[in-house]
């Protein structure tokens, strides 16, 4: 019997001042996303930073859901 263990991933968005929304970084630990959202929003830039949760399955919805394309 073979098992499939689906991992849960994590990506971090950036929205700029003006609304755009960009995917920063995907496929990475819940740690890492955590570290790299601390890190750029201490900067104080107006962008702002946020980091969601997903499996393979749901990548693309949570891409349509933040309005970022796939690429």
């Amino acid at each position: 019997m073979v098992r499939i263990v689906v991992q849960e991933l994590w990506m971090v968005i950036r929205t700029d001042e003006a609304g755009n929304t960009f995917l920063m970084r995907e496929g990475i630990s819940k740690e890492l996303a955590e570290a790299i959202v601390e890190m750029y929003t201490e900067r104080g830039h107006k962008q702002h930073y946020t980091m969601h949760s997903y499996t393979p399955k749901s990548k693309q919805a949570v891409l349509e859901q933040h309005n970022i394309s796939s690429y």
